[in-house]
């Protein structure tokens, strides 16, 4: 671009309009004249200069609230050209690096990763602390002497939420409460299951080990005796939390 006092015959721009996310930045226009060029005017939240044959435009976060528009007008004596400039004040975007974070009953600290354009606010449940700064959430949990903890972390960005789950693996389940067995559901933590029959002379009754808990073999009091060795099952099965492990 010409430096001389003489009237310039043309102004041209690379591009006549800008855009920043809420965080702003920096973004640069080229800039074509064969005469001296000044920035005649613009938004009093931009930072403008112009470097040689290159227009500079400085962005800070918008605290506004609402969508920044502005013009930014470059002059060379009877030529003039126009840069539309907005600034959005919301996120355009918000997404995770994880939908799922396992973390041991010792505890410690991991990072996800986070793309997003705008602030991001978290909620985490009780047991695990959650920070954001920088495009990436930070989680550390202390060491876990109780059940084991699952719940999910919120963000949200604006008009914009993602979720992760996160489980906390714990020295006692709370399901068994660390015996590694439940209840039978088939028989009910007894063992067995019962039928009866009735008719006009008499009525019968028939007991029969529950198999689901190790049960087998049936007994019925009309004959007295045993169809099959008769055994009780144990009326506990394993655990579906932990799998029998107890934590």
């Amino acid at each position: 671009m010409s430096t001389s006092c003489k009237k310039a015959t043309y102004l041209k721009i690379e591009k006549d309009n800008i855009s920043f996310t809420i965080k702003g930045g920096e973004d640069s226009v080229l800039v074509s004249c064969d005469a001296d060029v000044i920035v005649k005017d613009s938004p009093e939240w931009t930072d403008v200069k112009l470097d040689n044959a290159t227009l500079i435009v400085t962005v800070g976060d918008n605290d506004d609230k609402a969508k920044r528009d502005g013009v930014i007008t470059l002059e060379s004596g009877d030529l003039q050209a126009t840069i539309t400039v907005t600034q959005d004040f919301q996120a355009t975007h918000l997404e995770v690096s994880e939908l799922e974070v396992k973390m041991s009953k010792e505890g410690g600290t991991h990072e996800v990763a986070v793309d997003c354009d705008g602030d991001v606010m978290v909620s985490a449940p009780g047991f695990v602390t959650a920070t954001y700064a920088n495009g990436k959430l930070h989680l550390e949990c202390a060491a876990n002497n109780e059940g084991t903890k699952k719940d999910s972390i919120m963000l949200t960005a604006g008009e914009f939420t993602a979720s992760l789950a996160i489980t906390l693996e714990g020295s006692i389940c709370k399901t068994c409460k660390g015996t590694g067995k439940v209840t039978c559901s088939k028989c009910k933590g007894k063992g067995y299951w019962e039928e009866y029959s009735y008719d006009e002379v008499f009525e019968s009754y028939g007991a029969f080990g529950c198999t689901k808990c190790g049960g087998r073999g049936c007994w019925d009091n009309v004959e007295g005796d045993y169809y099959s060795p008769f055994h009780k099952g144990s009326g506990k099965v394993t655990c579906p939390t932990c799998n029998g492990k107890g934590h």
